[in-house]
């Protein structure tokens, strides 16, 4: 678990590894009080949200930085890197809302029917095809199991009922933690 002092400080650093990419002036965020939990590894997505809506979002699913640098460097690819839109500008930077969710160690399934939507995050792996969800997706959109697993099988470029036959799965849970809205 991650106390509610280090989400606060860890969200700090996110934003301003974003603000401090910009060039923009930003927060000294002093790192010496984390609590253990928050300097071990673990897989890292950054999200960003400009108006509810989805402005980038990356991360990886294991990492052997500590918790800290797995930000830095995630932030600034969400930011700058999300191919599915433009690079963050300055004049943005005070409209986003950034999220931060920490992956647990992922296990396999031995079937698609072990997945609890809402709780479980799913990696579905089919040849050199993958694709990953985390808990909150299907959650925020209302996917039942089925949805869910059809647009996960679309993003890993199968057909949506891809997923029915000869696929892998596992599955995670995260911790989330957010900027107040």
């Amino acid at each position: 678990m991650i106390p509610t002092h280090d989400q606060e400080q860890l969200l700090g650093l996110a934003r301003a590894s974003i603000q401090s990419h910009l060039g923009l002036p930003h927060s000294h965020i002093d790192l010496s009080n984390l609590s253990k939990a928050s300097h071990s590894t673990s897989g890292v997505f950054i999200t960003l949200k400009k108006a509810g809506e989805l402005r980038g979002c990356i991360g990886c699913i294991q990492s052997t930085d500590a918790i800290p640098d797995s930000i830095r460097i995630f932030s600034q690819k969400a930011a700058f890197e999300d191919s599915r839109f433009s690079p963050v500008t300055d004049s943005e930077i005070d409209d986003l809302t950034i999220s931060i969710s920490l992956l647990t160690p992922f296990r396999s399934v031995k079937s698609y029917e072990d997945i609890l939507i809402g709780r479980h995050g799913v990696l579905l792996e089919k040849g050199n095809y993958s694709a990953l969800f985390l808990p909150k997706i299907a959650q925020e959109q209302g996917w039942d199991r089925d949805t869910t697993l059809n647009h996960l099988a679309q993003k890993a470029g199968l057909p949506s009922d891809g997923w029915q036959a000869d696929c892998d799965f596992q599955i995670f849970e995260s911790i989330d933690f957010s900027e107040e809205v």
